[in-house]
């Protein structure tokens, strides 16, 4: 989690690109002791039954079999001749159909790592993907856990009209291949909670961005999981709009369901179409699994 060392660096005239690197270096020790220091108390025993929840909310109906022989259920009614017939006399004539379901999905969970969400928030929000990716992991579906922010700011002359002027941040914290409870994943969300900067956010371009990491995935359910604490707000302008049109995109005209969470707050739902909010990461099986399941069933997560 690293950027470029070669900073201030000049972009074009007028313009001058500040960050300092430090504040961007990986370091595992650091960072798992800023995850149990930060994001341990939050865990909860509740999150130990997300596994099972999360797997009746994603599985699919994969086929029907029916099961024939049985001594309760259905008549068949092709074995009845097995009564009639006195030499066998076999009573088992009935049958019962079983659902197999199997799991399908690809899950993003994706943190907002705006300034707004200082202190209890980013705490929370760290602390929910590691417990639904945890549980994810454990039935053995993909998933990958990334984050959105700026870094740095560019110097533009007054006269320049770019609708962004800072560069966007958006660091996988836990990529598809690796397990959530692995030192190095828990390390990299404990440096999120209090050590890299938590600075401004352009939601719409990062979401829209974060959604390529869904391309090639065959998966029949793609889902992202937005953690969020509500608005847009970045050095420039039309931000708000163009989230509500990326949450429009990705709804309308990707394989990609989207559901923001919000976190102690309920501004997600001015943005976003599908939303549910936790203030704690107890709420997780009352809110998010719910959400999950009527978005993926009914089209209608909010509450």
């Amino acid at each position: 989690m690293r950027l470029s060392k070669k900073t201030p660096k000049e972009l074009t005239d007028g313009v001058l690109w500040n960050v300092d690197c430090k504040d961007y270096v990986f370091n595992e020790k650091n960072g798992l002791m800023l995850f149990r220091r930060y994001v341990e108390p939050r865990l909860s025993a509740k999150s130990q039954t997300l596994s099972k929840d999360l797997e009746r909310a994603i599985a699919s109906k994969n086929r029907v079999q029916k099961v024939n022989g049985l001594r309760r259920g259905k008549i068949n009614s092709s074995s009845l001749w097995k009564v009639a017939v006195p030499a066998i006399n076999d009573d088992r004539v009935f049958f019962k159909k079983h659902d197999h379901k199997a799991v399908n999905a690809a899950v993003q969970l994706v943190i907002d790592l705006s300034g707004s969400m200082g202190g209890s928030r980013i705490e929370i929000a760290v602390a929910a993907a590691y417990v639904l990716s945890d549980a994810l992991d454990r039935i053995k579906i993909p998933n990958i856990i990334t984050g959105f922010t700026t870094a740095g700011c560019m110097g533009v002359s007054s006269s320049r009209s770019a609708s962004r002027i800072e560069p966007l941040f958006m660091p996988t914290l836990k990529n598809w291949n690796e397990k959530a409870n692995s030192s190095t994943c828990m390390a990299r969300l404990g440096l999120c909670t209090n050590s890299i900067p938590l600075a401004n956010n352009a939601d719409g371009e990062s979401i829209l961005a974060l959604a390529h990491h869904h391309n090639g995935r065959t998966e029949d359910k793609q889902i992202m999981l937005v953690l969020s604490d509500g608005a847009p707000c970045a050095a420039g302008r039309g931000f708000s709009g163009h989230l509500v049109d990326v949450v429009d995109f990705i709804t309308n005209k990707t394989a990609i369901d989207i559901l923001a969470v919000g976190i102690q707050s309920s501004a997600p739902a001015h943005y976003y179409k599908h939303h549910t909010e936790v203030d704690s990461v107890d709420d997780l099986p009352k809110t998010v699994i719910s959400a999950i399941r009527n978005l993926l069933l009914t089209g209608k997560a909010g509450f």
